[in-house]
């Protein structure tokens, strides 16, 4: 994207775990206004006081980004669904 260009918007879902119902909707997060996927990425670590582990680009429009979060003495990985989101 050209600096010129209106920021794109990002939906990130919490990635189901394997196994629950398929049936069951994905549970909205949160959206992020930004010019990529990498300074999305970066908002969202802010946001939510986690730490970003890694990006995998599943198309041209759906990532998988892991992030990390301390919770007491134990470290949990999250996987959230990104999805660039174009209104119209």
């Amino acid at each position: 994207m050209s600096r010129s260009s209106p920021p794109a918007q990002f939906l990130f879902f919490l990635k189901r775990e394997r196994g629950v119902q398929e049936s069951l909707p994905r549970h909205y997060v949160t959206l992020v206004k930004a010019r990529s996927i990498e300074q999305a990425v970066k908002r969202f670590e802010k946001m939510y006081r986690a730490t970003y582990s890694g990006l995998f680009k599943v198309n041209a429009r759906t990532y998988h980004v892991f992030y990390s979060k301390r919770k007491g003495d134990c470290l949990e990985e999250t996987m959230y669904q990104v999805t660039l989101y174009e209104d119209g």
